[in-house]
């Protein structure tokens, strides 16, 4: 069995990195106060252990994804939230979000709210990076390898 180390991304939502990507391998959530909830109508902040950077960042909850243990052919890693664009052998093609199922316990691709597919399933010919969907950019697509 292939170990896969934590790796995690999210987008800044606070402070000089306000809107990038950034990515590291510690995960955490710190709770406000009840009076602290009602005042900003949050419930707390998610915090990253940055890996290209020292110290940590405070990411939006809804932007976080984890490392699923695959890359594209150029290395780049695969998260949790990312789009990819998947080809069947009948040439039909479909953008499809990497999800986790709780059901069969993997990663899959959700091709809308009803359908998910293994990866086994499909060729996935593309990685959207940071789920931006710009199929004419070939500097935002690459091909991915499924290892």
């Amino acid at each position: 069995m292939k170990f896969i180390e934590p790796s995690f991304k999210g987008m800044v939502s606070s402070g000089d990195l306000k809107g990038q990507w950034v990515f590291g391998t510690g995960l955490s959530f710190v709770e406000f106060s009840d009076d602290y909830k009602k005042e900003t109508g949050r419930e707390g902040n998610w915090y990253l252990d940055l890996t290209d950077y020292d110290g940590h960042a405070i990411v939006d909850g809804d932007t976080i994804g984890q490392f699923i243990g695959k890359t594209d052919v150029e290395g780049e890693k695969i998260y949790s939230g990312d789009n990819v664009l998947i080809t069947y052998t009948n040439g039909s093609k479909y953008i499809a979000k990497v999800v986790y199922d709780i059901e069969s316990v993997s990663y899959r691709l959700e091709i809308d709210e009803d359908t998910t597919v293994p990866f086994n399933n499909c060729l996935i010919s593309k990685l959207i990076i940071n789920g931006v969907v710009e199929l004419s950019n070939k500097n935002v697509i690459s091909e991915i390898k499924v290892m």
